[in-house]
């Protein structure tokens, strides 16, 4: 489907600036701590302000209304009412009182512009006052990111000549583009010094204009349509151009006589024109019939011309003009704003409301403050295609790409580029805009598959234990195990290859493990077994899992060394509990350990020709006895006598036969832990 998009977030992005809602103008702050809300209906006024100025001065509120901050040029207070850290110092609209603090004597020098590169900053325009004679106007720049989002002037952007001979205190604003602004101070000599306002700031080299048309006063009070109509009240009467927004330029030059006033203000259609001391209208829509327009002139305001002077005209933002009249009364001077209700109407039919509030004024003050120009609205359009569907299977960033080209470009993410990476699931705008302010806007919504997988390292169970595999996953639509199962879930307990593979739309994922169920196993090497006296032995535990071992000798590890017989005992730990096993080493005197010839050939050649057990030297006998048997199990030959052996012949000297025959020997040594040694065996006669 196309997301269509309301131009208050579109503005948001592109610029900072919302078009929409038009808050930016419903806080007014002027006068002696004057202050008016428009954000309620019918609008409210108080006296609750920190505002001290005689005439010019200008507020900010975001586009939903809420308060930013106020001025007068030379100070600037914070949504709160406190006056902004930095703001000491700056120059413009003056002059100082005793205390060294500027009373705001500028009759129209003051204005607020946004910049169109940065949503937290706003340019403060602070023209010098007649009484000064210096003609400066300066800039200082308000970011609003400052001072924990209270604002504060930028250090290195405060106090900034725009125009060295300016006309002391007229200056006007207009719309450019999209992107641009433009400040327009008056010179002295009645010549338009126009600056422009882009994302880049602002450019400090004017584009001038000079009227064919040179009053004698000069230029004063100026209001420029949203069309690039300029009227400035002159004192031959009311001058109108038309100002370029892309150059900067003015042209065509034309004076209608007879309006005159101090301050004008146009109607919310722009077609009429309100000012004069007796609060007059005048019908624009007449032009190019000039002589028609200057006897269109319909008075609003009761009483004498005398008695009252409408020093300030101002449009609200509820569509009415607000008039701040003062009323002379005998020897004393009153303070109201009266309202104009409808002021698109012809004549009397815009109708008058006096004495809307009272204003109860200490001192002289003429002005109920500047108008914020916001930037131009921009003409969106759709690509009247639909949000494309993506989604990424694997990790990592994916690649969007605006389908125009050429253009500059907002995405929702802050990227300029024509193609953007994004790496997380969202509905992902952008506007693509060309230098004619048409803007479209395409929207991507990416969805990730986010299948994270990992049934971690193959692994072993003991016997009787289970383990349960969890894949599930956000999102995912089917799961499928090699045995054919959909669960999410699955509990083994038997060794085997298993594979999981999960599924989300046409995205998958994979991963198998191992198990292996087995029973722990322990075992001591070697086994049951003896030793010989002064020897050692090394025992070594084996276990089938991973162990830390124990032994009844108070020794760890797999392996020890003993020299002594016993029972020895070891103790395996693992994730299958504890396991146990046992050797039982005995020691013996090995020095009469018999060896027994399995042979022997009695011929007479002096080799091998007796049978005989071998025994060490180190052998001492207690008792001896050797007896060899024939295959009949007669007894051929015997021998008490250690030494003595069998030379192959019986019963007086007869030849033995050849074969096989058996032996038993009974030995008692005269030491020994294991007494008496039997050995009994077989051996062949050969000759």
């Amino acid at each position: 489907m196309m997301y269509r998009f309301c131009l208050f977030w579109f503005l948001y992005l592109l610029t900072g600036y919302s078009a929409s809602a038009q808050g930016e103008n419903n806080h007014w702050h002027f006068g002696e701590g004057y202050h008016i809300d428009f954000n309620t209906t019918p609008p409210v006024y108080a006296p609750n302000s920190n505002i001290s100025t005689n005439e010019s001065c200008a507020a900010v509120s975001d586009a939903q209304g809420n308060l930013l901050f106020y001025t007068i040029g030379c100070r600037i207070w914070d949504r709160n009412g406190n006056e902004m850290p930095n703001a000491i110092g700056l120059l413009g609209n003056g002059p100082l009182n005793p205390s060294g603090i500027g009373i705001g004597s500028s009759a129209d020098g003051i204005q607020i512009l946004p910049h169109p590169g940065n949503r937290d900053q706003y340019y403060v325009f602070s023209g010098d006052a007649y009484e000064t004679g210096t003609n400066i106007i300066y800039y200082h720049l308000v970011d609003m990111s400052l001072n924990n989002g209270l604002g504060d002037v930028v250090s290195t952007e405060k106090n900034i000549v725009v125009l060295p001979q300016g006309s002391t205190e007229w200056t006007a604003t207009a719309k450019g583009s999209c992107r641009s602004v433009w400040f327009i101070a008056i010179t002295a000599a009645g010549k338009y010094n126009a600056y422009k306002i882009d994302e880049n700031g602002i450019d400090l080299n004017p584009v001038v204009s000079t009227p064919a048309f040179t009053p004698s006063s000069g230029l004063l009070y100026t209001r420029i349509t949203d069309n690039g109509i300029a009227y400035s009240v002159t004192s031959d009467g009311l001058m109108r151009s038309t100002f370029d927004g892309a150059t900067g330029m003015f042209s065509n030059y034309e004076v209608i006589p007879g309006i005159f006033g101090v301050s004008f203000e146009l109607s919310p259609d722009q077609q009429k024109l309100y000012c004069g001391s007796e609060l007059k209208q005048w019908d624009l829509s007449l032009y190019p019939n000039i002589p028609a327009i200057s006897a269109s002139a319909v008075s609003l305001a009761p009483g004498a011309p005398s008695q009252n002077l409408f020093m300030s005209l101002r449009l609200g933002p509820d569509g009415k003009i607000y008039a701040l009249r003062t009323t002379i009364v005998g020897s004393s001077i009153e303070y109201y704003i009266d309202r104009v209700e409808q002021p698109d109407l012809t004549g009397l039919a815009a109708g008058y409301s006096p004495q809307l509030f009272t204003l109860t004024a200490n001192e002289f003050f003429r002005s109920l403050g500047a108008r914020f120009i916001a930037l131009q609205p921009l003409d969106t359009l759709d690509s009247n295609k639909p949000a494309l569907d993506t989604l990424i299977c694997a990790s990592g960033p994916a690649t969007l790409k605006s389908p125009h080209a050429n253009m500059g470009y907002r995405w929702s993410n802050g990227s300029t580029t024509q193609a953007t990476a994004v790496n997380a699931d969202g509905l992902y705008y952008v506007y693509s805009y060309s230098a004619d302010c048409k803007v479209y806007v395409d929207s991507f919504k990416v969805t990730y598959a986010n299948l994270d997988l990992d049934l971690g390292k193959d692994t072993v169970l003991c016997a009787g234990d289970s383990y349960t595999l969890d894949v599930a996953q956000p999102g995912a639509g089917n799961y499928l195990w090699s045995d054919g199962s959909t669960a999410p879930q699955k509990t083994i307990n038997t060794s085997g290859t298993y594979a999981v593979t999960v599924f989300r739309n046409h995205c998958q994922v994979s991963d198998t493990i191992v198990v292996e169920v087995k029973a722990p196993v322990l075992d001591i090497m070697p086994k049951d077994t003896f030793i010989c006296e002064q020897d050692k032995l090394d025992l070594v535990a084996n276990s089938n899992f991973e162990s830390r071992f124990s032994w009844s000798t108070g020794a760890q590890g797999n392996r020890i060394t003993i020299d002594q017989e016993g029972i020895y005992v070891v103790t395996a730990t693992n994730v299958c509990g504890l396991q146990k096993d046992s050797v039982r080493i005995e020691q013996l005197n090995c020095d009469c350990q018999p060896a027994m010839p399995n042979a022997f050939s009695p011929n007479g050649d002096g080799k091998n020709d007796v049978f005989l057990p071998l025994l060490k030297p180190a052998c001492i006998t207690k008792s001896y006895e050797l007896l060899i048997y024939n295959r009949y199990g007669q007894v051929v030959f015997s021998s008490n006598q250690s030494g003595v052996g069998w030379d192959g012949t019986y019963l007086n000297g007869r030849t033995a036969e050849l074969g096989v025959y058996y032996y038993i020997l009974k030995l008692q040594g005269s030491y020994g832990k294991r007494e008496p040694i039997m050995a009994k065996g077989e051996f062949t006669l050969l000759r």
